[in-house]
């Protein structure tokens, strides 16, 4: 990402190599690891570096780490599932593991990882949704709901790097606060306190 965004700046503004390298990786570590700081307005770039951003969002760092997002780890064996099950289409006799460092990675495993892949895209959307109903904009929803689930903190849009978030209304507020409680506790700590088997009596 480092690399794709460096050659963008390069092609779509006349700053030197060097500074095109420290703006990208600072930014794309930055987001990666969930810190929230900003040495660049990324809203004067294209467009398509826009999007590579909010790519790098989903990420976030190493398992176990005290990043949001969807963490390095998880986004590794959801990858290699994919590959997994596209080697057994063509070999649908084969024995197949999927490995990390070395080690199988067991069936329940997988499922729990794909199943929080789910869910955390499913509360993205959900909040997209009732962000542009509150008013806010397509890029503006998409990139709030992002970043609140993920911690991230910037957005896109008039919630950039320039800008703040006080111009959002109480309600918005409030889901944010809601949407990055819930990413803040890995999801499945806040959502199980919704179903009704974890209130009933053992």
């Amino acid at each position: 990402f480092t690399v794709l965004i460096t050659i963008g700046l390069l092609i779509s503004s006349s700053i030197s190599i060097e500074e095109a390298f420290r703006k990208a990786s600072f930014l794309v570590v930055s987001l990666q690891t969930t810190c929230g700081f900003i040495t660049a307005d990324y809203m004067q770039w294209p467009p398509y570096l826009w999007m590579l951003l909010s790519f790098v969002m989903f990420f976030g760092a190493c398992s176990g780490s005290s990043t949001g997002a969807m963490k390095c780890g998880r986004v590794a064996i959801l990858a290699k599932s994919i590959r997994g099950e596209f080697r057994r289409i063509l070999h649908p006799n084969a024995v197949i593991p999927v490995r990390m460092d070395g080690n199988p990675i067991g069936q329940d495993t997988r499922a729990t990882v794909l199943t929080f892949t789910c869910l955390y895209f499913l509360l993205i959307f959900g909040g997209w949704f009732v962000f542009m109903v509150m008013g806010l904009d397509f890029v503006e929803g998409y990139s709030i709901s992002v970043s609140c689930v993920g911690n991230i903190g910037p957005a896109l849009g008039t919630l950039g790097p320039a800008y703040s978030w006080s111009a959002l209304p109480a309600s918005a507020k409030w889901l944010s606060t809601l949407l990055m409680l819930i990413g803040r506790l890995e999801l499945f700590t806040i959502l199980l306190m919704f179903t009704t088997s974890f209130w009933k009596k053992r």
